[in-house]
């Protein structure tokens, strides 16, 4: 009995002690899956090593990168300069407004050598402004200041001075019991501005009758 008791207990201490090996193997293996790990940190430790020394061949070359950009950062600027310079000097000239030019004042021409047969009047219009056209004529009138005949007009282009005339007419036409006068006017864009009181002309001779004043018209 002792003898079978003792195998009994023996036989279950070999089987706990089976098992303890068991376990014990168990946590070996554990641990060595740990000291596999452990192996395989401490193997990947030199490639961390190896990234650092990556690093450190990478360090120097950003380092002369840079060192490059600043050298060549003076030389841009300058091309940027240079093309910044040629840009504004093939910008167009602004076109220069052309000053307005004063229409230059011409007097009217003489209507040359006066004739045997031709009587003259002659003067100075005064207050006919400048690009106004004058209209001076020797008329004919009735009693009641109608006008009859034309005997003779010219026209003239004010010019904001004293402005001379030579009126011109045949001394046979001129009526010897009839009313003669001179009437003038001057207008500016088709519309009446001034007109010459009407001068009555006595006599078919050539006369110098002076400065006569334009007035307003009514």
């Amino acid at each position: 009995m002792g003898t079978a008791e003792g195998t009994v207990h023996g036989g279950r201490q070999q089987k706990n002690g089976e098992r303890h090996v068991s376990a014990s193997r168990w946590q070996d293996k554990a641990w060595g899956l740990r000291y596999i790990d452990a192996q395989h940190r401490d193997v990947k430790l030199p490639e961390l090593g190896n990234t650092a020394s990556v690093s450190g061949v990478v360090q120097p070359f950003v380092f002369c990168l840079v060192e490059l950009l600043m050298t060549l950062r003076p030389l841009f600027l300058l091309g940027l300069l240079g093309l910044l310079a040629a840009c504004s000097s093939n910008d167009a000239p602004k076109p220069v407004p052309a000053k307005p030019v004063a229409p230059a004042i011409t007097l009217p021409t003489g209507p040359g050598p006066l004739q045997p047969y031709q009587r003259e009047l002659s003067g100075q219009l005064l207050g006919v402004p400048a690009g106004a056209e004058v209209e001076l004529a020797m008329l004919v009138v009735d009693e009641r200041n109608r006008p009859q005949k034309l005997l003779t007009s010219t026209k003239l282009q004010g010019n904001g001075q004293s402005l001379p005339f030579q009126l011109r007419f045949n001394p046979e036409a001129f009526p010897v019991d009839g009313r003669v006068e001179l009437r003038g006017r001057a207008s500016k864009s088709g519309q009446l501005i001034l007109h010459l009181p009407s001068m009555r002309i006595q006599q078919a001779t050539t006369q110098a009758l002076g400065q006569l004043q334009f007035v307003k018209a009514p």
